[in-house]
């Protein structure tokens, strides 16, 4: 009975202790929101641009020259400066048979005719609201609060 107890006891001190389970890791640091929004809209927007250019690409390969422009111009409107879209959009014209000139004038007069809305619609707003003053001192102030909200209309429209 003795050699019993003796032979449980030493596999009692053998028996390994129970493992204790290392500390769970720290959870990652909460990154902004707005940034990550800002990182996925980048990402998409390029995404986006490459797919317009590459679709681009597919349909100059599939001779519809007419519609390559078309999703030219989109990567274009999505990114004004891009070189690659500008050079493909050249090649395109000329395919099409648009002499670099002539493409070049009509943008330059959609560009003039933009510009030329734009002053109009500063020379509205100020003319609404010096007109919107004279009502007011004037004394007729519902005419005003209507002329201050036309030219506010005006100032935020784009």
């Amino acid at each position: 009975m003795r050699n019993l107890v003796l032979l449980l006891a030493l596999a009692a001190c053998q028996a390994t202790a129970p493992t204790e389970h290392p500390p769970s890791p720290a959870p990652p640091p909460a990154e902004d929101s707005t940034l990550d929004e800002a990182m996925w809209r980048a990402e998409a927007e390029q995404v986006l641009f490459e797919r317009l250019l590459e679709n681009a690409r597919l349909c100059r390969d599939a001779a519809e020259l007419e519609q390559a422009l078309g999703y030219v111009d989109q990567a274009l409107a999505m990114r004004p400066r891009s070189e690659e879209a500008r050079d493909l959009r050249r090649r395109l014209q000329k395919d099409v048979g648009v002499r670099a000139g002539e493409a070049e004038m009509l943008l330059e007069d959609e560009w003039l005719a933009m510009q030329a809305r734009e002053e109009q619609r500063v020379v509205e707003a100020q003319r609404a609201l010096a007109e919107a003053r004279e009502a007011e001192k004037a004394g007729d102030l519902e005419r005003a609060a209507n002329l201050y909200k036309r030219a506010l209309f005006l100032a935020r429209e784009k």
